[in-house]
């Protein structure tokens, strides 16, 4: 038993002499948690496919992307390069995390990260099309500097603006552009609830629809089929913000320097276009699985 062990034993029945009752042996809080992650992860995974595993081929490629950046670093690169460095690195680590929180049966905090990644997502795309916004993203390096930023230029409204106007630079189909504008306007609108939290949202964290369909509680984690939407736009937000900035690292607007150039004579660089193809290939393949409403009773 370590020392903190031994000084919270002697706490709790410390506490048993005060309140005048003795009460049940102290629990292993941190034991009963690994067990029902452990619970968790065993349990038949089918329900989380196909989006399981697209969500680990999307961490692949973004993961990979990352080191792409990483092989070219110097302290004297451009703050475009610096910047997409440090946010493929920042997005991998949450896709990672919302992987882990779901096999975990932790949901909401799983979609508290989604949000997040869309964020960083939405903040990588602006920056790789206004190479000036990445220059004042990169030397906004205290905390007053960077809230500062924030409200000015990356508030939620100011930035679905520049997303826009980014993504209307691409001369996409108008159709195709109103239904992606519409699409993260609603994935971020749906995502702010775990964050700014709403009642809605803390009742299906205490109860959560577990596979068999049962309503169960689920406050220390839970197999839910919740899961199946939130590992689905995860996959949906990587395809659809990270092809945006691919697209500005490789080719940008004419006079600008591309912050990435492919060599396929790479084999990192290989293996992150192979990931990026077969993950655009994947994705659309299985788009409208996990989509359905999943009906649970009124909280």
């Amino acid at each position: 038993m370590t020392a903190i062990k031994r000084e919270i034993e002697l706490l709790w029945k410390s506490a048993e002499s005060k309140l005048g009752f003795d009460g049940p042996t102290l629990f292993e809080m941190g034991a009963t948690l690994d067990e029902i992650a452990v619970e968790c992860r065993d349990s038949d995974l089918a329900h989380l496919s196909p989006w399981l595993e697209i969500l680990e081929l999307a961490i692949g490629w973004i993961g990979m992307l990352h080191l792409v950046f990483d092989e070219e670093l110097e302290p004297d690169s451009e703050p475009q390069i610096r910047v997409a460095w440090a946010l493929t690195g920042f997005v991998t680590t949450q896709s990672v995390g919302i992987r882990n929180l779901c096999l975990s049966g932790l949901d909401t905090p799983a979609k508290a990260v989604l949000r997040s990644l869309i964020e960083a997502l939405s903040v990588l795309v602006v920056c790789m099309d206004d190479p000036a916004l990445a220059k004042r993203f990169q030397d906004a390096k205290e905390p007053k500097e960077a809230r500062t930023l924030w409200h000015s230029e990356l508030s939620p409204k100011r930035l679905a603006e520049k997303i826009d106007r980014a993504v209307s630079s691409l001369e996409l189909d108008t159709e195709v552009h109103t239904e992606m504008k519409n699409w993260l306007s609603q994935e971020s609108e749906l995502t702010s609830q775990t964050v700014h939290v709403s009642f809605i949202a803390a009742a299906y964290t205490c109860k959560s629809l577990h596979p068999d369909k049962m309503m169960r509680n689920s406050i220390f984690g839970s197999p839910t089929l919740f899961s199946v939407r939130t590992m689905a736009q995860s996959c949906k937000t990587l395809f659809m913000l990270s092809r945006i900035a691919f697209r500005f690292m490789a080719h940008p607007a004419s006079g600008r320097v591309a912050p990435l150039i492919l060599d396929n004579g790479n084999e990192t660089h290989r293996s992150a276009l192979l990931a990026y193809e077969t993950l655009c290939a994947i994705t659309m393949n299985h788009w409208e699985e996990g989509e359905a409403d999943i009906e649970v009773d009124a909280v």
